[in-house]
């Protein structure tokens, strides 16, 4: 869920999940040694139908290499 995961990154929600905490630090890792600002904005599904139908597209053809 991509609310949850904005919500972890920007340190709103803490994370039980340990791999996910770990993915999380990781995150934050490399955007330190990016060296940029970045700001977490959650987009409901709803209001964003065409970045939704990308995903299922990519996601669909990786399901086809399988």
């Amino acid at each position: 869920d991509s609310q949850l995961v904005i919500k972890q990154l920007s340190g709103e929600w803490k994370t039980k999940d340990p791999n996910l905490a770990e993915l999380g630090d990781e995150v934050r890792r490399l955007l330190g040694q990016l060296r940029v600002r970045v700001r977490y904005h959650y987009v409901p599904r709803q209001r964003n139908s065409a970045a939704d139908r990308l995903v299922n597209e990519c996601l669909d053809r990786a399901e086809r290499r399988d």
